[in-house]
C-alpha cells in the first residue's frame, strides 16, 4: 500500500490544526500556575495528532455508504484503503494517543479517552440529529 492514500484518509494537511487546542490549554494551565514539563507538552502533542488523525479516519469509515455514492474518490470507496486497513489505522492511533497521554497522567488519559468515546457516539450515533454539532465539538 502507498502512503499517499493513508495521508488522505487522515487529511494530512489538518492535522497540524489538532496541537492549537493543546497549547491554548497549556497557555491557560500555566497562567494559572501549573508546572509545565516540556517532556508532557510533547506527549500531548503528539497524542492530540493521533486522535484528531484517528477520528478522521473514523469519520471515513463510517461515511463508507455516503462517500461510495457522493465522494467516490475518497481512499476507502475508490479501494486506496481497504476497511481492514483503516480499522487497523484508526485503533493504532487511538492506542498511541491513549498511552501518550497515560504517560503524562491519568487526568489527561481520561480527556483523550472521551474524545475517543465521543468520536464513536458522533459518527455511530448523534452526526444526524440536533446533537450532532455538539458531539462535534
Amino acid at each position: 500500500m502507498k502512503l499517499r492514500p493513508l495521508l488522505e484518509l487522515i487529511r494530512f494537511p489538518a492535522v497540524f490544526t489538532a496541537p492549537a487546542d493543546v497549547l491554548c490549554g497549556l497557555a491557560i494551565a500555566t497562567v494559572l500556575g501549573a508546572p509545565l514539563l516540556s517532556s508532557s507538552v510533547g506527549l500531548l502533542l503528539f497524542a492530540s495528532v493521533c486522535i484528531y488523525a484517528a477520528g478522521m479516519a473514523a469519520n471515513d469509515i463510517f461515511d463508507l455508504q455516503t462517500d461510495t455514492e457522493e465522494r467516490p474518490g475518497r481512499p476507502i470507496p475508490s479501494g486506496r484503503v481497504s476497511l481492514t486497513t483503516a480499522w487497523a489505522l484508526v485503533l493504532t492511533l487511538q492506542t498511541l494517543g491513549l498511552v501518550a497521554s497515560y504517560m503524562v497522567g491519568l487526568e489527561s488519559m481520561a480527556c483523550v479517552a472521551g474524545t475517543v468515546l465521543m468520536t464513536y457516539l458522533y459518527n455511530g450515533v448523534a452526526k444526524s440529529t440536533l446533537l450532532g454539532p455538539i458531539f462535534m465539538g
